[in-house]
């Protein structure tokens, strides 16, 4: 939030972590009820940021189109004025992909300061891929959940209590063994509850 507040940006926020780990969640609920957030979702190799708001705004692939076309209508705005957009690169981009991609929201973001970026890439390998603009981007880390965080999770749905010998086992086990983000927790959680019913 403090980064989409800036007055001008002077950089694009780039989210990254492991697969699962919630990342995408949490920047669309951390912008929840805010005004002129533009999600863009990109497919690996055809999409681009351009393609995706040009399609959004319904103009024709025939007319010329430049990505600041977009936001004309925000120029001026300052700070929190200015529009959010959310970038999502599919998890089998490639590295030529990210890299455009990144380029293009530096300039949208860095350069022409028309909005506040937010790039979320699909596991911490795909920050390798990115353009060596240091000085253009923040990163932020969503990492997995610790120990206490598990278990305050499985408590708060409600399986596999620790009350008994071998459920705190099995949660332990779990740690070790499965991982520890919220999505692969999720799947163990359904598959727990499914099982006592």
């Amino acid at each position: 939030n403090a980064h989409v507040e800036e007055e001008e940006p002077s950089d694009y926020m780039v989210v990254v972590g492991p697969r699962g780990g919630g990342k995408t969640t949490l920047v669309v609920k951390a912008l929840a009820g805010r005004g002129k957030v533009v999600y863009v979702a990109l497919k690996p190799a055809y999409d681009t940021i351009q393609k995706v708001l040009r399609f959004k705004m319904g103009i024709s692939p025939s007319v010329d189109f430049e990505i600041e076309y977009a936001f004309e209508g925000f120029e001026g705005f300052r700070g929190s004025d200015k529009p959010v957009v959310i970038v999502e690169i599919d998890s089998n981009a490639t590295s030529d992909a990210i890299r455009m991609q990144s380029q293009e929201l530096k300039i949208l973001c860095v350069d022409r300061k028309l909005a506040h970026g937010i790039l979320v890439l699909a596991d911490e390998n795909a920050a390798f891929k990115l353009n060596d603009d240091s000085d253009r981007h923040a990163f932020v880390w969503v990492g997995g959940f610790d120990e206490a965080e598990v278990n305050s999770f499985l408590d708060n749905v409600g399986v596999l209590m620790p009350s008994d010998e071998a459920s705190a086992k099995l949660r332990a086990q779990i740690v070790e063994e499965v991982g520890v983000t919220p999505q692969e927790l999720q799947r163990v959680a359904g598959a727990a509850e499914e099982a006592a019913e």
